[in-house]
């Protein structure tokens, strides 16, 4: 099946009509390298966890090899193309080292099937603003489409877009990555950018709906979970559309061919202090990278949450594989999200040295090998960083790179942790569950 894959993609790629060749030149680097990883690393059947785990990890090798390629003076017109023939040289390679076709099955419940169909549905639904080419525009999204051209027009490291020639305090791997989509097959990069967020958004559902199925709650709840992640974002804004609903006030679902920025906002407008940028959806409908950073960071928990629903298996040191990788991603991709991981799996390592059973050396062991993966993106990862923090700033929504708050405060920020807290009393009997369930 592996090897179909690969003829299916490269015959998407040569046939000339441009509707296939972006598909297979996406599915080529977006998928396939970390479908190809995950399937000749576990050797057995893969589940849907798996198959949206594929996602995040190619977006990693091939963000990283990227780099690589350009650092190596290799144009951007030929990096696609290189990346597909690495990946297909590691099924060559397994071919020749055990003597046989790597056998590969996918193992999906109807529950699974029925669920692919419906996120599959959900995201074109959601994508329509940008499928019917209603795809919004901002300074802010010409600013991150200024750097792609700047890559493509063979400026590496990419300029300043505000001063021509001077190094860029911003994480332009990101952009490199799309400048390696959308060249060679003449896709206009704030194409590229709408794309990976469509893609982004589904494989959003499917690692959310996968973390629900760890827990063991029923598959009605599961479907809740994707859902809460795009409405969930003011505690208090359902009292504002049920009054809209019922009022007869709600706005025209026709309004999303208009104007896909104000969707979500003309819903809860007249919530108190409503802060626009925290509707994840505004984001989905603009030139950005922070939709795929959210979607590596369910990547993320995904993992954690495997790990310790798979304690005696043995696809754990795969996951171990997996989230180097995935953290790899994070870090060239979106980095401003690696205070998640870089505060959490060290309080998490503690939770699992101190309840764990057994001696200490046992306790230690299982602690410090969610720390490996970390240290090892972190060791890819800082060469890449540090040619960050030698730019100089570039102001992007009035924060730089090299400024990082972690806590900005100002009277927005106070007002939405606090609307945020409002459902605290849930949020602790959630954990209360969660805890016995994983005791």
């Amino acid at each position: 099946m592996l090897i179909i894959t690969y003829i299916i993609t490269a015959i998407f790629v040569l046939t000339g009509f441009q509707f296939l060749k972006i598909t297979g030149i996406f599915f080529g680097i977006c998928y396939l390298p970390g479908l190809t990883l995950i399937a000749l690393i576990k050797k057995d059947r893969l589940e849907i966890g798996d198959l949206a785990l594929a996602f995040p990890c190619a977006i990693g090798l091939s963000s990283l090899l990227t780099l690589i390629l350009l650092y190596a003076g290799v144009h951007v017109q030929f990096i696609a193309y290189t990346i597909y023939g690495i990946a297909a040289c590691f099924v060559l390679l397994y071919i020749l080292i055990h003597k046989e076709l790597p056998r590969i099955t996918i193992k999906l419940s109807d529950g699974d099937i029925k669920f692919l169909v419906i996120a599959f549905l959900m995201t074109l639904m959601f994508s329509i603003p940008l499928i019917s080419d209603r795809l919004a525009i901002s300074a802010h999204g010409f600013h991150h489409l200024s750097i792609v051209t700047s890559v493509i027009n063979g400026f590496f490291p990419p300029d300043n877009p505000g001063l021509g020639g001077a190094a860029i305090n911003y994480h332009w791997g990101y952009h490199s990555l799309i400048a390696a989509i959308s060249f060679p097959i003449n896709f206009h990069p704030l194409y590229a950018f709408s794309t990976l967020n469509i893609m982004s958004l589904f494989f959003i559902f499917c690692l959310s709906y996968r973390s629900a199925k760890s827990f063991g709650i029923s598959e009605t709840y599961c479907y809740l979970v994707p859902l809460a992640l795009i409405g969930l974002m003011r505690s208090d804004a359902g009292f504002f559309v049920a009054k809209k609903l019922f009022s007869g006030n709600l706005p025209l679902v026709q309004n999303i061919f208009e104007s896909p920025m104000e969707l979500l906002t003309s819903w809860v407008w007249g919530v108190s202090y409503l802060d626009t940028r925290l509707f994840f959806m505004n984001k989905f409908y603009n030139a950005n990278n922070m939709p795929l950073g959210i979607c590596i960071m369910f990547a993320f928990f995904l993992i954690i949450l495997l790990l310790e629903e798979k304690k005696n298996s043995t696809d754990r040191n795969t996951l171990f594989l997996i989230l180097a990788v995935v953290l790899t991603a994070l870090s060239i991709t979106y980095p401003f999200f690696l205070i998640i991981p870089l505060l959490f799996a060290p309080i998490w390592s503690g939770i699992l040295f101190w309840t764990n059973r057994g001696s200490f050396r046992v306790r230690l062991k299982e602690a410090l090998h969610l720390m490996i993966p970390c240290i090892i993106a972190a060791i890819i990862a800082v060469p890449y960083l540090l040619a960050l923090s030698s730019g100089g700033n570039v102001l992007t929504m009035g924060k730089s790179f090299s400024e990082v708050k972690f806590i900005y405060w100002n009277d927005q920020i106070i007002r939405n942790l606090i609307v945020f807290l409002l459902p605290l009393p849930l949020i602790s009997v959630g954990f209360w569950v969660a805890f016995k369930q994983f005791a």
